[in-house]
């Protein structure tokens, strides 16, 4: 349903933007108003599966909405609002549908959940009389017209989740005096407010980009309104018909004329204004004038710079229109013709050039002028030309030295197209690479402007594995993958990219030893260490020496074939490594026969190994925990609980490659001792915490043989009991808790303790 209604509402705004007006539409300030209505076939459709779920309770004045998945009209079409003020949707709905409220004139207050995600068109539109709205914090998007003419509300404060408004969502709401936009909006749409004639305050987020046509229109209320620095683009009549409205814009916003704004400029780009170039023309083309007869010409300091701003945007668009749109001539008003050229090397290669064309060489022996200007810009190989000539007194500019700075251009969108000169890269660790915006020049097709970096916006998909910075500059730190996304901060925000891929060559291979002994028959896959270990290119290949004593299959598994030695070689492109295979009748297993799964703090145990084949050479085997601080092992098996834990327990064969076995212990509390005091009337109860435990729990009985109760669990390390019968004996005993991973681990109980009350 909610898209059938954004169809219908983009064709009728269509169709009025293209015909200037339509019946049901009010041609006001440029733009029409939407003002359709839903059908009742519309509002009909049903959805079995959502009726299903939601369930609508009413209360007296309150309606209460609760269930799961989204609110559509045809649930709510046999309910009676005649007598409902005030409406609860609670958690579990996630959407308010399109129309489901729809010109409902006794709703004064509307609550919606976190759960709620998106408001759909038209979902409280006509209801007049709603005065408080509260928003759910997750809330991401509120449809077309959602709150059109809610005549009553008079505030409403967007939560940072709104990322989408659509067209007109509170369009007429002409109570409203105040609005505060939460940081996740972007981009007002077309006619947000318009028509709000009550609006005096709008708080506008620091991350707003554009605001659309008629977002404010005949707001009349609106005094003053600040637009954040990073607006970008205002649409044309955002603020028409805002009689008393003192609008505050950023320096760089400048208006087209036609009451829309955009920011200034929109390109930089590098390059050298040669001065020295300009005066070697001036010379060649008095030469030219001298020759036909006529008076030499001067350089005007007005026409000079203009021609050196027009060279600069040769570079950018070749034309006789600048690359804003507008003409030459509107550079100077002194300027009357221009010749141009661009791409010959030297003074004398451009005017060998004018000369040769019928237009250019007119300009340059017109009798008429007198004055000139000659401007020569160059950016690395590339130098663009320009002479504009002037028929007034010339006013004398001085000698200049060639300057070379960064240039701010105003350029329409579309004469710009920009590329990255990558657009994919391979990087190693800690190497940089600078990335250069193009811009192509459509007037001449062999040339493009090289764009100062600081035009666009630098950022990484993933900045942990390639970084850069406001230059354009990448910086690799470690392997894997990013993209680089430059985007424009002017006009239509064009965006490049460029996918990076972070390489960690392997730069050794170190094997778990230079010798490994293996048991006859015994199979095993050593352990190879890649240096970097975070290398992304590494592919092992093996090799053995004498197969018919150790095979070796392609992903490294040795198989012992019979007694004797070979040498295995492991390589990945350049880099290898070597380690020598023993095979004789070595330990192929060992077993642990007495393995624990639990101890206790400070529990010992003498661990018991069986060695197979039990006639191998050289028996001995090695003991190794993962974290000796919760259990050791000495070198003759003597392990030892320390403290609360989970530990890995490894027992492994002196001489013999994968003969090993682990085990997991884990580690309980020691059991705490309790202590007891007979008071009047009562008794004291004591103990301590033991080392690495969380806390205890203390359980009681009043009569030998009956089951015990908990009487504390906590922190505490003692507990006072009050109000007990006189000469009574009650019996407690205590256990210690530890957190393992997960998992609670408990001590044993300890011994029963009797206490006597006085």
């Amino acid at each position: 349903m909610a898209n059938l209604w954004k169809k219908a509402t983009a064709s009728l705004l269509t169709a009025a933007l293209l015909s200037g007006g339509a019946p049901g539409l009010s041609a006001n300030a440029g733009t029409p108003v939407i003002s359709e209505t839903i059908s009742a076939a519309t509002l009909a459709k049903d959805t079995a599966e959502t009726a299903g779920k939601i369930s609508v309770t009413q209360k007296g004045s309150l309606l209460l909405i609760s269930g799961k998945g989204a609110l559509t009209a045809a649930t709510l079409k046999d309910t009676d609002f005649s007598e409902i003020t005030e409406v609860q949707v609670k958690a579990g709905i996630t959407a308010i549908g399109s129309g489901a409220f729809l010109d409902q004139k006794t709703i004064k207050k509307v609550s919606l959940p976190d759960s709620v995600l998106t408001i759909e068109t038209n979902a409280f539109r006509g209801c007049e009389t709603l005065e408080e709205l509260q928003f759910g914090s997750a809330l991401k998007t509120i449809g077309s017209f959602a709150f059109y003419r809610c005549k009553s509300l008079a505030s409403i404060a967007l939560p940072d989740s709104v990322k989408t408004l659509e067209t007109g969502a509170f369009q007429e709401c002409t109570a409203l005096k105040t609005a505060a936009l939460g940081n996740g909006v972007k981009k007002l749409p077309i006619q947000l407010f318009r028509g709000c004639t009550s609006l005096e305050t709008v708080e506008l987020n620091p991350s707003l980009e554009v605001i659309g046509e008629q977002s404010f229109c005949l707001c009349s209320a609106l005094k003053n309104i600040v637009i954040p620095s990073g607006v970008y683009r205002i649409d044309k009549n955002a603020f028409s018909g805002c009689s008393a409205l003192s609008l505050n814009l950023p320096e760089d916003l400048e208006d087209q004329g036609d009451g829309s704004y955009r920011k200034r400029g929109g390109l930089k780009i590098s390059g050298t204004y040669l001065y020295s170039e300009a005066e070697k023309v001036l010379t060649l083309v008095n030469q030219e004038r001298v020759k036909a007869g006529l008076e030499a010409v001067v350089m005007d300091r007005e026409l000079l710079e203009g021609a050196m701003t027009r060279s600069a945007e040769l570079n950018v668009l070749y034309s006789d229109r600048r690359p804003n749109g507008a003409s030459f001539d509107s550079v100077s008003s002194k300027a009357k013709a221009e010749n141009r050229l661009i791409g010959v090397s030297s003074a004398r290669e451009a005017m060998e050039v004018w000369m040769q064309s019928d237009g250019f060489k007119s300009h340059i022996l017109d009798p008429e002028v007198k004055s000139i200007g000659v401007g020569c810009f160059s950016q690395g190989n590339l130098k663009c030309w320009v002479q504009l000539f002037g028929t007034e007194k010339a006013e004398n500019p001085g000698s200049q030295a060639d300057v070379s700075k960064v240039t701010d251009i105003r350029i329409t969108g579309e004469n710009a197209s920009f590329y990255l000169d990558k657009t994919s890269l391979e990087l190693e660790p800690g190497k940089t690479e600078n990335l250069t915006v193009y811009l192509k020049n459509t007037g001449f097709s062999q040339a493009s402007a090289a764009v100062a970096p600081e035009t666009f916006q630098w950022e990484s998909s993933d900045s942990s594995v390639v970084s850069v910075d406001e230059n354009g500059t990448l910086t690799a730190k470690k392997g894997g993958e990013a993209t680089i996304t430059c985007t424009s901060r002017y006009g239509d925000r064009q965006s490049l990219s460029c996918k990076v891929k972070v390489e960690v060559k392997l730069t050794a291979i170190r094997p778990e030893a230079k010798t490994l002994r293996l048991a006859v028959g015994k199979k095993y896959a050593p352990k190879m260490e890649l240096v970097p270990s975070n290398v992304t290119n590494a592919s092992l290949t093996y090799k053995s020496s004498r197969p018919s004593v150790v095979t070796v299959t392609a992903d490294g598994k040795l198989w012992a074939r019979k007694n004797g030695t070979a040498v295995i070689t492991c390589s990945s492109g350049k880099i290898q490594t070597k380690f020598t295979v023993a095979v004789r009748n070595y330990v192929s297993a060992v077993r642990v026969t007495n393995a624990p799964t639990d101890l206790n703090v400070g529990e010992k145990l003498v661990l018991q190994t069986k060695i197979l084949p039990t006639n191998a050479l050289y028996k001995g085997v090695t003991f190794q925990s993962s974290d000796p601080k919760i259990a050791s092992v000495t070198k003759n098996g003597i392990l030892k609980a320390n403290k609360p834990g989970r530990v890995k327990i490894t027992c492994q064969a002196k001489y013999g490659a994968g003969a090993v076995k682990s085990f997991y212990l884990t580690v309980h509390p020691k059991t705490p001792v309790i202590y007891g005091k007979a008071l009047e009337g009562g008794l004291r109860l004591a103990w301590k915490i033991p080392e690495g435990a969380t806390n205890c729990t203390v359980y009681w009985t009043n009569a030998p043989g009956r089951s015990f109760r908990r009487l504390y669990s906590g922190t505490n390390r003692s507990y006072t009991w009050k109000n007990l019968r006189k000469g009574r004996t009650y019996y407690f005993k205590i256990c210690a808790m530890a957190k393992v991973g997960k998992k609670n681990v408990y001590s044993p109980w300890s011994k029963v303790l009797e206490v006597t009350v006085k």
